[in-house]
């Protein structure tokens, strides 16, 4: 039987200062929830709550009925799986070391991490077609590299949902789809997925559905085709945008295309065909 995640009337933000109100939500294992909107609507802050890294100032977050605020840090680790922006350590560990790392949750205090863990680590690897990666450092492999392996390393704990900010912010393109058919791939599996971005095509290419956070306090939640509307979207972001449909042989594509205005001195007029 599936898991979920109840985010309920959520109320956070910083010193007393409110930045995200009323936010409500849920993920279900299988599914992925994707969190859009324009900067300073909260979705980092959202974030942080819904890790633990900052308490919620009023409602609740529930994982399968239980409090998240009963959990200690290692058992939430062992249910909920973080993967960070890729970024550089100060030390150069190799890549089975860094992956090894997300076995933590489920060791004694000074306890080795033994070769069931060590197991753990090669299936996760082999899981995302970065075996070959195991001995190199971390710090020499490309950006796209280190964010499987960081995606590896929250595998690694057993969790039943990941949270991913941004998980292909700096990535170039071919990259970026190669993570996100990752993301759809673990949703696959029965993983629940939560995740960051600035990009709502994202959200269509994941089949996902989405929270979109306005300014105001306002947030719309639900289907991707209900919420990424032209409308909705010229809500958030201050700007036309159009949404389209494409089909590629027996596939239908849903696109969303900025529309700039037209330049000074009667230069070109973007063009939606």
């Amino acid at each position: 039987m599936g898991m979920k995640i109840d985010i309920q009337n959520v109320r956070c933000g910083y010193k007393g200062k409110v930045v995200v109100d009323g936010f409500s939500a849920v993920l279900s294992s299988g599914g992925v929830l994707c969190l859009l909107g324009p900067n300073g609507v909260g979705k980092t802050t959202l974030f942080k709550c819904l890790l633990g890294f900052l308490p919620l100032m009023a409602g609740g977050v529930f994982v399968d009925g239980r409090d998240m605020k009963q959990f200690k840090a290692a058992e939430y680790a062992k249910v909920v799986g973080y993967v960070p922006q890729a970024h550089a350590p100060p030390f150069s560990f190799r890549v089975f070391d860094v992956v090894l790392m997300g076995r933590t949750a489920h060791l004694e205090i000074f306890a080795q991490p033994g070769p069931e863990d060590e197991r753990i680590v090669w299936e996760c690897l082999e899981k995302l077609e970065i075996k070959h990666l195991a001995a190199q450092v971390y710090t020499e492999i490309s950006g796209g590299e280190r964010q499987m392996v960081l995606i590896a390393r929250a595998l690694a704990q057993g969790p039943a949902f990941l949270l991913m900010d941004e998980p292909t912010s700096n990535l170039d393109f071919g990259n970026q789809a190669r993570v996100l058919h990752t993301i759809c791939t673990l949703a696959g599996t029965g993983l629940g997925i939560l995740m960051t971005t600035h990009q709502p095509d994202q959200v269509f290419q994941c089949d996902a559905d989405v929270s979109l956070l306005m300014p105001g306090y306002e947030h719309l939640s639900g289907s991707a085709d209900d919420i990424l509307t032209e409308e909705t979207l010229r809500r958030a972001y201050g700007i036309d945008v159009a949404v389209l449909k494409a089909r590629r042989r027996e596939q239908v594509l849903r696109l969303c295309q900025p529309i700039l205005p037209e330049t000074r001195g009667g230069g070109r007029k973007s063009q939606v065909i």
